[in-house]
């Protein structure tokens, strides 16, 4: 079981490390311009693992049945499943973005918080359609569950499919030209001086849930190897139910953050903040 346990545990971090490097967590600055090369290593490594797990599962199959443990091969091939689509999305956006950069390196915008405007609007259908000024631009974009963010400056346009400033800040933008006028961000580099309240808690809630992601899978083998061993893990599921809960709350809190139609959203995910906290204080009881 150890080494099932081993390459989930792998599989998972190395998912959720890749999610972190899209989205701007973790610190320093090199990664920023090497974004879609370390997605595409970090999910081909990420499938290979859960791939391998998910063999040795097969193979020792009887003896998972006999202790009773959660990591059968059927549970594990649904993972599986979700590791290899995002190797075969990560495989598309390497493509399509060094397509674009054919002719066209990374452009590098520096902009300070007065000489852009940041929109981001929740949208109920499958569609995101973006007009600028009356003038249709673009439509059919994929961006983060219905949830269309860009950013104006002048006449031109800067799509943030993934990592995007909660707020105008002074920031450079790494980005890809994709038409006229028109850029792609694949990651920003926050050039804000000082540090506000709201800064520091934003700050403390994403190490908070960087820590708990990275640890979740760690959780999960814990609780399945108590559980192989006769103890009890009734007292356990209350840090599940934490972990799910400040996770859940802290991720839509930054994706429903001031947009449009989506306020009631951003305070649902609060509220699921605060109360994840009931459950820990449960656990230590």
């Amino acid at each position: 079981m150890t080494s099932i346990y081993i390459q989930f545990v792998v599989a998972f971090d190395l998912i959720v490390l890749m999610f972190l490097i899209i989205f701007n967590v973790l610190p320093g600055k090199w990664y920023k311009w090497h974004t879609i090369q370390l997605q595409l290593i970090l999910s081909t490594a990420s499938f290979v693992s859960g791939l391998s797990g998910y063999v040795l599962s097969i193979y020792h199959r009887n003896y998972i049945q006999e202790v009773n443990s959660l990591f059968y091969d059927s549970f594990l091939s649904i993972f599986s499943l979700f590791y290899f689509m995002v190797f075969i999305l990560s495989i598309y956006r390497y493509i399509t973005v060094n397509k674009a950069q054919k002719n066209l390196q990374h452009k590098y915008i520096e902009l300070s918080k007065s000489e852009y405007k940041i929109f981001n609007e929740l949208n109920y259908t499958l569609e995101n359609k973006i007009s600028l000024e009356n003038k249709h631009v673009l439509d059919d974009l994929v961006y983060l569950p219905n949830v269309s963010s860009y950013a104006v400056y002048g006449e031109k346009l800067i799509l943030f499919p993934g990592a995007r400033p909660l707020q105008e800040i002074d920031a450079g933008f790494v980005c890809v030209q994709i038409k006229d006028n028109v850029y792609e961000c694949i990651s920003y580099i926050d050039k804000s001086k000082g540090k506000s309240f709201n800064k520091i808690v934003n700050k403390f809630i994403t190490f908070m849930t960087s820590c708990l992601l990275l640890l979740a899978p760690v959780l999960l083998t814990y609780t399945d190897y108590v559980y192989i061993k006769g103890g009890s893990v009734e007292n356990i599921y209350n840090l599940h139910f934490f972990n799910v809960m400040f996770i859940s709350g802290s991720l839509g809190s930054k994706l429903f953050y001031k947009v449009k139609g989506g306020k009631w959203l951003y305070w649902l995910c609060i509220s699921s903040i605060i109360l994840s906290n009931y459950y820990l204080v449960v656990y230590f009881k």
